[in-house]
C-alpha cells in the first residue's frame, strides 16, 4: 500500500466520522497516552511505536490532570503510613 492509498483512505474515514481536524499521525499519540494511561511502560511504549530514544516517547506520551492526581493519592497515602 502506497502512502497515496493510505492518505485517501484516511481523508475517507474523517469524513466519515466527522473528524476534520485529526491527524495520522494524532493517532500515535493517542496510542502511546492510551498504553501509559494503561501503565505500559515508557521503554516498552517506545518499542512499539519504533522508537530508539526513550526521549522522543516521552514526546508522544500524555497524562491526564485525573492520572497526576491518582498518583498523588496514592503517595499521599503512602506517605500518611
Amino acid at each position: 500500500m502506497n502512502a497515496a492509498t493510505i492518505a485517501c483512505f484516511w481523508q475517507f474515514l474523517r469524513e466519515q466520522a466527522s473528524l476534520s481536524d485529526v491527524r495520522l499521525h494524532d493517532l500515535r499519540h493517542t496510542y502511546a497516552s492510551m498504553a501509559l494511561a494503561q501503565g505500559e511502560t515508557v521503554l516498552t511504549i517506545g518499542r512499539l511505536l519504533g522508537h530508539r530514544n526513550p526521549a522522543t516517547t516521552l514526546k508522544y506520551t500524555h497524562m491526564s490532570d485525573l492520572t497526576v492526581r491518582k498518583a498523588a493519592d496514592v503517595v499521599g497515602a503512602i506517605l500518611e503510613g
